[in-house]
């Protein structure tokens, strides 16, 4: 049976690794994901502008550090609740833009 997955390419094309986590991935699950790191990314945001107004620059620093970490966190938890088989470094690769 066929997967309704968001990519189907020759693996010789992509980050061998990329490939694989985006074949693991159904394309509402990447929806699912688009969606949180837009609305972190405004939270994160506003957090920043929060701070620039007041003057605070270590906030903006703290608040972004924050954000990214926590985006990637879940993103990781996500991913293993979804597909069993995703191992950690699989993610992690395509998460930091690395060929394995």
């Amino acid at each position: 049976m066929k997967r309704n997955t968001l990519l189907e390419v020759d693996p010789g094309l992509v980050s061998g690794g990329a490939v694989r986590v985006l074949r693991m991935l159904r394309w509402w699950q990447v929806l699912d994901y688009v969606v949180f790191v837009v609305g972190v990314g405004v939270s994160v945001l506003g957090v920043w502008w929060a701070s620039v107004m007041w003057g605070g620059v270590l906030m903006v620093g703290v608040s972004v550090v924050c954000g990214v970490s926590w985006m990637g966190g879940v993103f990781l938890v996500m991913v293993r609740a979804w597909d069993r088989s995703v191992r950690v470094d699989q993610v992690m690769r395509v998460v930091v833009g690395c060929d394995a």
